[in-house]
């Protein structure tokens, strides 16, 4: 199931699958090697044409399903040569630019980052790590996509075929680059999952307390019909209530498997199997109890 969160095109030359050991996990990234004497010649997508695409464009079946309110974070996980940025010549020359378009294929920003940008602040060394948030870029021209409806303003529903949303990395061969992902979270997930928001911290908290207050009629935490998309929110909050009650109190998912799949091409051709939905969701959420059942008592009907 994650194989569609990749992309069609990759069309840069130089361009390789490595295993980084220097930073990170040994992370599988994509490296792109520079030809200092022609950069031009090295230049090219690192990554075009995004499979599943249409996750900013979700209409929902209500207002709270919908993920057009909400404004979209957009955070390629990217590292560079430390030495060429400790250079003040390279400050300004340009790494890579992120373009990011709607569902029709037009342009709703193009981002360059430059050397400049992987910084901290103005005065921090960068060490060659990776970075998902780039220092002072501005402020018409940085990775926060507001409002989410700009990616569908004719609120059409939109196929995979149709739909041409895209997140695409070009890179300019000025200096060695490895990219890890291109991570795009909307606000909701952005704040629940930097872990430092006041309010959400507040209200998990109070829903905690609430269960271990009144054991007798709080068993558990619940939530239905969630799309794949939810399953690192699903893990952060299932951890969360684990941890503050105790290991008292879980979340608990009932799984319907339309909406788990919807973003897959061709989605009525797929059914995520049982090894994909026990490896993706349960295993990865680490949850102790799902639910795989339908509503029994919607079309009850008595007779006497």
């Amino acid at each position: 199931m994650l194989l569609v969160y990749t992309y069609n095109t990759h069309s840069g030359i130089n361009m390789y699958d490595v295993v980084d050991s220097k930073h990170g996990n040994r992370e599988r990234v994509q490296y792109c090697q520079p030809n200092p004497s022609n950069p031009v010649s090295n230049s090219g997508w690192v990554v075009k044409d995004l499979i599943a695409n249409r996750e900013q464009i979700n209409l929902g079946w209500n207002y709270e399903q919908r993920d057009s309110p909400h404004d979209w974070y957009v955070m390629p996980r990217i590292r560079i040569d430390s030495s060429f940025a400790a250079d003040p010549a390279n400050f300004n020359k340009p790494i890579c630019k992120i373009i990011i378009l709607d569902f029709k294929e037009d342009t709703l920003r193009t981002v360059i980052l430059r050397v400049n940008n992987f910084k901290l602040d103005p005065d921090s060394i960068y060490h060659g790590n990776y970075l998902e948030e780039y220092f002072d870029l501005d402020q018409d021209s940085n990775l926060v996509v507001s409002p989410g409806w700009i990616f569908n303003p004719d609120s059409a529903t939109v196929n995979n075929i149709s739909c041409k949303v895209d997140f695409r990395v070009w890179y300019y061969g000025e200096c060695e680059m490895w990219i890890d992902r291109v991570r795009v979270e909307n606000e909701v997930a952005h704040r629940l999952l930097s872990g430092n928001d006041l309010e959400y911290e507040n209200w998990l908290r109070w829903e905690c307390n609430l269960a271990m207050e009144n054991p007798d009629y709080i068993r558990n935490f619940y939530i239905e019909e969630f799309e794949f998309n939810a399953i690192p929110c699903i893990k952060y909050v299932n951890h969360y209530i684990d941890s503050v009650t105790t290991h008292n109190f879980s979340l608990m998912v009932n799984l319907n498997y339309d909406l788990f799949r919807v973003h897959t091409p061709q989605l009525w051709e797929y059914y995520p199997t049982a090894l994909q939905v026990n490896k993706f969701l349960i295993q990865e959420a680490d949850l102790k109890t799902w639910l795989n059942v339908s509503y029994a008592l919607e079309e009850a009907k008595h007779s006497q």
